[in-house]
């Protein structure tokens, strides 16, 4: 998401930049700039306001010991008035920021200066061309069954931390295929033997690569 300031800094270079996806981004920064200027006018008043109220607060027991009653009572009316008057900036406040934060999460972020303008397909960059691509042996292994040929993954266990099938619907996978790492806090001991792990599979299926290509 983008913030405020990227967009107040240089507005223009934000309109610009925001173009690029086709995107008239003016309108939108006008409405955030004129929502954070009020919100920033009512911390302003609200800050005053809160000082003042607390000041007038302190002088009311001073008064009331001093005999002052009247002038003590006046104070609590001020106190009462100021309160209210700060309970409507609040309320104004976060009004306002919502305005505020609405509108900014409109704004796409903005692309990397590399992006050309243009709005189809026709019009990317290619930035990199892969010519040329891993020949695979006739009939080669998918991941789940070199898994379980050279017992890479303790299936048994991955039950125990998250149902087989957790991601299809109804928990039910067809084929036994998908694997799905647990939202779980293992110790940094668990997650070294898990790298080794990751790193003897791909070892692996590089050597079997590397066979098929020799024979």
């Amino acid at each position: 998401m983008l913030t405020i300031k990227q967009l107040r800094d240089d507005r223009e270079a934000a309109i610009r930049r925001l173009a690029k996806k086709g995107v008239d981004a003016a309108p939108v920064i006008a409405e955030i700039e004129k929502l954070d200027d009020r919100r920033k006018a009512i911390q302003h008043e609200l800050d005053e306001c809160l000082a003042t109220q607390n000041q007038a607060a302190k002088q009311i027991g001073a008064l009331m010991g001093q005999g002052r009653r009247d002038e003590a009572e006046a104070k609590k009316a001020e106190v009462a008035s100021l309160k209210e008057r700060s309970n409507a900036l609040n309320a104004e406040f976060k009004e306002v920021s919502d305005a505020l934060q609405a509108a900014i999460v409109t704004l796409p972020n903005f692309p990397a200066d590399i992006v050309p303008e243009g709005k189809t397909a026709e019009d990317n960059l290619v930035v990199k061309l892969v010519e040329s691509y891993t020949q695979l042996p006739e009939n080669p292994l998918p991941h789940w069954e070199l898994a379980r040929k050279y017992d890479i993954i303790d299936f048994d266990l991955g039950v125990k931390l998250t149902p087989a099938g957790a991601t299809w619907p109804y928990g039910k996978d067809p084929r036994d295929t998908n694997i799905r790492i647990a939202p779980s806090y293992p110790t940094v001991e668990d997650l070294e033997a898990a790298l080794d792990v990751l790193v003897l599979a791909v070892k692996l299926v590089a050597a079997e690569l590397a066979r098929a290509e020799r024979a």
